[in-house]
């Protein structure tokens, strides 16, 4: 098995190995286990990891971390949205109301209706060249 390079009598908590080939890797990690077992005491917990090992937790952390960012993310939109629907049903409710003043203070026909004042009729010509024919 490969030396890792490390003073052995030095208490580390963390000790890195390095093979030679990829396919070593799983029999290097079995071997390495072993080789703490038998040196320290019954009952030590010692763990040996390699590289896929914590790859693949870094892998669950960050699907946690995408689901949690969706999550978040939708409810903002939600928010956003009965939001901009609360704004729409004040103003058509305040526009119904003004109607229904303009009525009861006597306009009828197009005069009641706020949104045909003499600047929207006038043709815009920024939306095309023939600009926009006037509502009849």
């Amino acid at each position: 098995m490969p030396d890792s390079g490390f003073d052995h009598a030095l208490p580390l908590a963390l000790r890195a190995v390095q093979v030679r080939d990829a396919a070593e890797v799983p029999a290097a990690t079995e071997a390495l286990g072993q080789t703490l077992a038998r040196r320290h005491r019954p009952g030590a917990r010692d763990t040996v990891q390699n590289l896929p090992a914590v790859l693949d937790a870094a892998s669950v952390i960050a699907v946690a971390f995408t689901i949690v960012l969706i999550l978040v993310s939708a409810n903002i939109l939600v928010n956003t949205g009965i939001g901009i629907m609360n704004i729409l049903l004040v103003a058509v409710t305040e526009h119904i109301r003004e109607l229904g003043v303009r009525i009861w203070l006597g306009a009828s026909g197009r005069a009641a209706e706020p949104g045909r004042s003499a600047a929207l009729q006038v043709p815009n010509p920024c939306c095309s060249p023939l600009g926009v024919v006037p509502p009849s």
